[in-house]
């Protein structure tokens, strides 16, 4: 055991120094001095304690024999909007820790400091020589072009538009909100505008809220993640419970889900799996592993379904769903555009019956009032307009439906590995369950049929065939 033993506090304010020897083995202050030394103390050592104790030569425990400055006075720039993380009190007065308001938002523009004179400034300075300035108050404008100093010379202004973050010795504004560590109560929720990172978790019972991208480096727990107009990203995974929620007006993509709801307006991707989920995206519904899977619940995707296995060799039931109508395809606009002729040629048959009253008034009476032959004249006009119209819809209607019988045979449910028996696919409204497990086959409609066709032999029992009338649900 070494007779000098240093302790360094944990602010490293003081320093102490336990030695146990007998008097005949007894440090020298020199030796005590290079033991203080050789552990990083240089500043605020007590030499006449030391010089003591190696002439008493007894034994000590935690003597403190150096000590550093805390600093004292009032500096020049004082923080001029509060950063501190307080709980939302409910209007019953209860305090909701997971409403904590800490993010603080600037606008450009905003104070964020104010000169004030100094009186008695004094830095501080720990045993290890490092220079402190008191926590939040900045003795000189801080070099950055986040801030920039008014007209006055008295006040400084954030130069952009963010959130701010504040430790003892920077000050800085960031367009994206960064969580460096788990998001619960230590942070509250998250609501803002702008990007968000987040290092850690997000604990179950906490949400996350933002108009931009969402970037979790860990897990979500049962938790809510909601981006309205950006991606979420998640990289580990997430354990939903049952009660986790991720919705997002971008794409997704985490590393596997298991009992949550998912929902995208383009791709859902996963790496490894998806179990007991329940899944929407605009787009693909992706799982990307060779070996990834999608067991239980319901997967629905716009545009397809691809993963290496669907169901388990249990027979899970597990539901595949390619939607069939959308605003956004050619289907939609198909459906729309129909409704549109349909319309245009109701309004052609009135004019034309209203035309033909016209032409039986005018041989009676021999001549129509100008009120009446105006109103023919407007007929007229109208009706060839609208008959050039209806060709045109006609037109494109027919290029239309070319388009999407192209598009339903794109839109398909593939499977690379394995597809187990209890798997039920529904692609526009047709249905197939299958009651074998089938090896790498891709499912699609043509027409009003369901067609399989094997990914691995060409020459295989089911390239291509139509599932039995009877597996339908």
């Amino acid at each position: 055991m070494k007779p000098i033993r240093i302790h360094i506090a944990d602010d490293k304010y003081l320093a102490y120094v336990t030695i146990l020897s007998d008097p005949e083995h007894f440090p020298s202050e020199g030796d005590i001095l290079r033991q203080l030394k050789k552990a990083g103390v240089i500043y605020g050592i007590d030499e006449d304690t030391i010089k003591d104790i190696a002439a008493k030569k007894r034994s000590v425990t935690m003597k403190a024999v150096a000590r550093g400055r805390y600093p004292r006075g009032r500096l020049h720039w004082q923080m001029d909007i509060r950063t501190s993380k307080k709980p939302y009190i409910t209007s019953k007065n209860r305090a909701d820790f997971k409403n904590l308001n800490q993010n603080t938002p600037v606008e450009k523009g905003q104070i964020v400091a104010v000169y004030h004179p100094a009186e008695s400034v004094e830095p501080g300075k720990k045993v290890t020589g490092e220079t402190v300035e008191p926590a939040g108050i900045y003795t000189i404008i801080p070099q950055s072009e986040d801030f920039y100093l008014d007209k006055d010379g008295k006040t400084l202004r954030a130069a952009k538009t963010g959130y701010l973050f504040r430790s003892i010795d920077r000050l800085q504004i960031s367009e994206v909100y960064h969580i460096r560590g788990d998001v619960g109560y230590g942070t509250g929720n998250i609501k803002v505008k702008g990007p968000v990172v987040i290092d850690g978790d997000v604990r179950s019972g906490f949400r996350v809220e933002s108009e931009g991208t969402i970037i979790v480096n860990g897990s979500v727990d049962a938790a809510n993640i909601y981006s309205s107009h950006g991606d979420v990203i998640v990289r580990d995974g997430i354990l939903g419970q049952g009660r986790a929620k991720v919705l997002c007006g971008g794409k997704l993509t985490c590393g596997f889900a298991q009992d949550a709801r998912l929902a995208a307006q383009q791709d859902v991707e996963l790496t490894s799996y998806a179990i007991n989920c329940t899944v929407s995206a605009g787009g693909f519904v992706r799982v990307t592993d060779s070996k990834g899977v999608i067991r239980g619940g319901t997967i629905t995707a716009e545009k397809g379904i691809v993963t290496a296995n669907a169901g388990s060799e249990r027979g899970t039931m597990t539901d595949l769903v390619i939607r069939h109508y959308s605003e956004a395809n050619s289907t939609g606009r198909l459906w729309k555009l129909s409704k549109t002729r349909l319309e245009t040629g109701k309004r052609l048959s009135f004019l034309q019956k209203r035309r033909q009253f016209l032409d039986v008034l005018k041989e009676k009476k021999q001549k129509l009032s100008a009120e009446k032959q105006a109103e023919l004249e407007k007929i007229d006009g109208e009706m060839k307009e609208l008959a050039e119209k209806l060709k045109e819809l006609e037109r494109e209607e027919a290029e239309l439906q070319q388009t999407v019988s192209k598009e339903h045979m794109v839109k398909e449910v593939q499977v690379r590995d394995v597809l187990y028996r209890n798997v039920h696919i529904d692609i526009g409204g047709r249905h197939y369950t299958s009651m074998t497990d089938l090896k790498g086959v891709r499912i699609f409609r043509v027409k009003d049929e369901i067609l399989i066709e094997s990914l691995r032999d060409k020459n295989s029992d089911y390239n291509i065939f139509i599932p039995d009338k009877t597996n339908e649900r």
